[in-house]
């Protein structure tokens, strides 16, 4: 199954392989991604979609997502005044916590601090 959908749509550059798959991440970070669903979609084996994650953007597929979705949560902070919980949510996390933890070690800052930070930069005078 997978040989013949790889053949049917073969990739366009060997550059970027994976591209239309993190595209598919980042417009839906809430779904519930797994390696064998991301090799599904790319029509590869989870072990050479390893491989051409690692070539490709220097991190694990799954690590990948995460940054998506925490890329994701951070357009999410700085365009609405929604609570943590539903950009959580938003993202793919059911637990507020567990998002600001990913969120806080992946950005460097909490949720809230990336937030505030945002605000007191917008509120400046030039």
């Amino acid at each position: 199954m997978i040989y013949a959908r790889r053949v049917g749509h073969p990739a366009k550059s060997q550059g970027r392989r994976l591209s239309p798959l993190w595209e598919m991440v980042a417009a839906n970070p809430a779904h519930h991604w797994t390696m064998g669903a991301l090799s599904y979609k790319a029509a590869l084996c989870e072990e050479s979609v390893r491989r051409i994650c690692r070539q490709e953007v220097g991190r694990a597929p799954m690590e990948h997502v995460t940054y998506l979705r925490m890329r994701s949560a951070a357009s999410l902070l700085a365009g609405q005044s929604g609570t943590l919980t539903e950009v959580a949510r938003q993202v793919g996390y059911s637990s507020p916590f567990t998002f600001s933890t990913v969120f806080k070690r992946v950005m460097g800052v909490s949720p809230s601090q990336f937030r505030n930070e945002l605000n007191l930069r917008t509120e400046q005078p030039r």
